[in-house]
């Protein structure tokens, strides 16, 4: 079981607040090593930066060789650091060595190190725990740090009282929101009914307002505070430049890999007129409740007609960890299959 006490000792993990530790114990991996065991060669790529928690290794060198023990100072900093190994390791009794992905620990240090100082101080609610949170979704970790240091820098600070709506279905997109406190719900009104639809209940660290930015579609649903709700709320101009850009891959239609999957953001209607060889239908307005029918392991290539409606339907997927590329420009009907 892994303790979130080791992380108070560790380099550099000792330098993040309570908040952002708890956070990396959520994804931190604990490997049991028997004697004689390799953890690791030289040369190897460094993922995960490793941590002697129990037990003696040694690391091997054409320089010479060095033993640890989990009681020496030397455990407290991760074993051979470095975008490669610079050394070869054996366990030389049972270890147990703790993992955290490098990545990931590089992007919460450096909004530790240098975000932190840059942000008005009336964004930071909660001790900065929404900020913990935000970062330890899958999206974050293919935006680049500074890119994360000047969104937050650029946020303003909102607060809603009980009941007050946040955003309106049908209003132009021209905010991308977090939430620093509290729980809001997501409501929208199919057209031409009187009949209000519940979509999904949000909390702290949850992000929306995104899909109208990328489109540039009007607001597809409205969003209102349960309860006290605070949030943290970026321009457009700042979302497309430091979110969007990063996140969102484009290809042309001949340039797509063989092994991608095509996912049609379409209405059903439109994708029964005609639709790219072993597409799957999944229209944009279903996508967010529908995910768990996708593969997380495979490639996705998203289409429609103009590029617009993709744009949002790739950003959503590449923004919950999916590998996503998005057909610039959209799809013509040359392309397509099953026309009628």
């Amino acid at each position: 079981m892994i303790e979130l006490s080791w992380f108070k000792d560790l380099v550099p993990m000792r330098s993040l607040s309570p908040a952002d530790r708890a956070q990396l114990v959520k994804q931190a991996r604990l490997s049991i090593y028997k004697s004689g065991q390799s953890l690791f060669e030289r040369n190897d790529p460094a993922r995960t930066l490793m941590y002697l928690i129990e037990g003696q290794i040694e690391l091997l060198a054409p320089e010479g060789t060095q033993r640890i023990d989990h009681t020496m100072p030397e455990a407290r900093h991760p074993l051979s650091p470095g975008p490669r190994r610079g050394h070869s390791a054996v366990s030389l009794k049972p270890s147990k060595i703790l993992q955290l992905d490098r990545d990931h620990v590089d992007l919460m240090l450096t909004w530790s190190q240098a975000g932190r100082v840059e942000v008005r101080d009336e964004v930071l609610v909660d001790d900065g725990d929404w900020v913990s949170l935000l970062l330890n979704s899958p999206s974050f970790a293919r935006v680049p740090p500074a890119n994360i240091a000047q969104m937050i820098a650029s946020m303003e600070s909102l607060e809603f009282k009980a009941g007050e709506k946040i955003i309106a279905q049908g209003d132009p997109g021209d905010f991308y929101y977090v939430i620093t406190h509290g729980e809001c719900m997501v409501e929208r009104r199919p057209p031409g009914s009187t009949r209000v639809e519940e979509l999904a209940r949000l909390k702290c660290g949850d992000a929306f307002g995104e899909e109208a930015l990328v489109s540039g579609e009007p607001r597809s649903a409205s969003v209102f505070a349960v309860g006290q709700v605070g949030v943290a709320r970026l321009s457009k101009l700042s979302f497309q430049r430091l979110l969007q850009a990063p996140l969102l891959k484009e290809i042309v239609l001949d340039d797509v890999p063989e092994n991608a999957h095509f996912i049609d953001v379409r209405l059903r209607d439109e994708f029964m007129r005609g639709h790219l060889p072993e597409a799957v239908s999944l229209p944009l307005r279903e996508l967010r409740t529908e995910l768990a029918r996708l593969d997380s392991r495979l490639t996705f290539c998203v289409y429609c007609d103009t590029g617009r409606r993709s744009a949002a339907g790739a950003y959503l997927l590449s923004e919950r960890g999916y590998n996503v590329m998005l057909i610039k420009g959209g799809v013509g009907a040359e392309h397509l299959w099953f026309k009628s």
